[in-house]
This record gives C-alpha cells, sequence and structure tokens, in this order.
C-alpha cells in the first residue's frame, strides 16, 4: 500500500511537472533534463523503497522469533510455578511431620504409679499389687494391671 501511494506521487509531480514546462513553453532539452532528474529521484526513491521493505522484513522475522521465545518462556514459568506449588505443600506436610517429632521430644510419654504390696516372698516371678495409690500418665491409654503386674 505505502508503495502504491509513493509511486502515486511520483505520477503526479511528473504529471504536473509536465504541464508546467508545456505552459512555459520550455524548450525540447530542458523538458528532457527535468524528466532524467525526476527518473533518478524515482530510482533513488525505489531503491529506499526496497532496503525499508528489507528492514521490515528482517524486524517481522525478529518479531515473530521473539514471541516464540516469549511462549517458551510462559510455558516455562507456568511448569515452575506448578513445581513451587508442589514444593510447597510438600514441605508442609513435612513440617507437621517434623512439629510431631520435636512435640514428641519435648514431651516423652510417661508413667508413673505408686502401688502397694503387703507382704511378698516373691523372687524371679512377676510382682503383683493390692493397691494402686498414685498414677500419672501423659499418654491416652496405659495398659497396666496392679493386679497382674504386667503391663
Amino acid at each position: 500500500m505505502g508503495r502504491n501511494i509513493v509511486r502515486m506521487e511520483t505520477a503526479i509531480k511528473i504529471l504536473m511537472l509536465v504541464i508546467f514546462m508545456v505552459t512555459k513553453g520550455e524548450t525540447g532539452d530542458q523538458l528532457e533534463n527535468i524528466v532524467e532528474e525526476m527518473r533518478m529521484e524515482m530510482h533513488a526513491m525505489n531503491e529506499r523503497l526496497a532496503v525499508t521493505e528489507e528492514n521490515l522484513m528482517k524486524t517481522d522475522n525478529e518479531l515473530n522469533q521473539t514471541k516464540g521465545e516469549l511462549l517458551e518462556l510462559k510455558t516455562a514459568n507456568f511448569h515452575l510455578k506448578e513445581d513451587l506449588i508442589q514444593t510447597r505443600e510438600d514441605l508442609q506436610i513435612k513440617d507437621k511431620e517434623l512439629e510431631m517429632d520435636v512435640s514428641y521430644l519435648k514431651e516423652p510419654p510417661f508413667f508413673h504409679a505408686c502401688t502397694s504390696q503387703y507382704e511378698t516372698l516373691l523372687t524371679g516371678q512377676t510382682i503383683t499389687y493390692s493397691s494402686l495409690l498414685y498414677s500419672s500418665t501423659n499418654t491416652v491409654v496405659v495398659f497396666w494391671y496392679p493386679s497382674t503386674g504386667v503391663f
């Protein structure tokens, strides 16, 4: 489209010049000189137009290449975000596991009991108890039976 406009403008200039020259009564030599100058100018314009079109094609190719690279980067960024989300979830799970492990170390399970037994002469056998005087634990369930002495 731009090329057609330049050609149209050049044709109009030539026509105006011819009309102007004819009305002025210029000689044929002068008219030939003017036409030759216009041809040289048109040739120079065509060369500049060719260079401009070549530069435009290069720029268009570079733009397409850049668009491809941008698409690749967006895809890589998407995958990195997915990996980051998965890593964050894995770390949160691991954090909870470690919290439980550390809490176990901070408060290890214990069981204390104070029992009594009136007279026993057992040796090498399980001691049974007749009464439980006191017990304390931080565990949910403790299976200890004083009457059998077995945990």
